[in-house]
């Protein structure tokens, strides 16, 4: 019999307009973002509030948000990002799940800054999501507001990527693509 694999994996793109600086670098996987994804391995279902018949998944509130610092590795255990510059995007969009090849499933947020917005290096980046934490089997999920969390980072101080300035003249996009496929 052959082994099947599942892999996961975060591909960031970062462009100036249309002008792409960085292409699919890799993010390292954080504590908060595998711990999410086994959560949903044990969970039963998600209880219906009184007051609110819908439970919220991992992208509401989604964000990515950019830093500046450029010296301090990412490591698993990581909850922010270390220098995190306080301007959320301008623009904030999500991709539905995609199924652009058999056994691979993909989704991309895109966060979008105005020109001039961002000023100094870049040095990190990181996907924010809502993920659930319960780990024991059968949990039912109560808590309809779950608090974003840093689920996955890029930096280059990693050496995914030099550090940089955004052209103060261009809009800023990053594009955080997440793929779950068989490997």
């Amino acid at each position: 019999m052959t082994e099947q694999r599942v892999g996961i994996r975060g591909l960031v793109t970062i462009k100036q307009d249309d002008e792409i600086v960085y292409e699919e670098v890799p993010n390292h996987w954080i504590n908060a973002g595998l711990r999410g994804l086994t959560s949903f391995m044990c969970g039963t279902y998600f209880a219906a509030s009184a007051y609110n018949t819908r439970q919220n998944c991992w992208s509401n509130g989604a964000n990515i948000k950019v830093g500046m610092d450029t010296t301090t590795a990412t490591i698993f255990s990581m909850t922010d990002l270390v220098n995190a510059n306080t301007n959320s995007p301008n623009g904030f969009s999500a991709t539905n799940v995609l199924n652009p090849t058999v056994g691979n499933w993909k989704i991309t947020y895109t966060g979008t800054w105005a020109a001039g917005i961002i000023t100094g290096a870049i040095g990190e980046i990181g996907l924010y999501l809502a993920p659930f934490t319960l780990l024991t089997y059968g949990w039912t999920e109560t808590n309809v507001s779950k608090p974003q969390a840093l689920v996955a980072r890029i930096s280059s101080a990693d050496g995914t990527f030099v550090a940089f300035v955004p052209d103060q003249e261009k809009v800023l996009t990053v594009e955080w693509s997440v793929a779950i496929s068989m490997v």
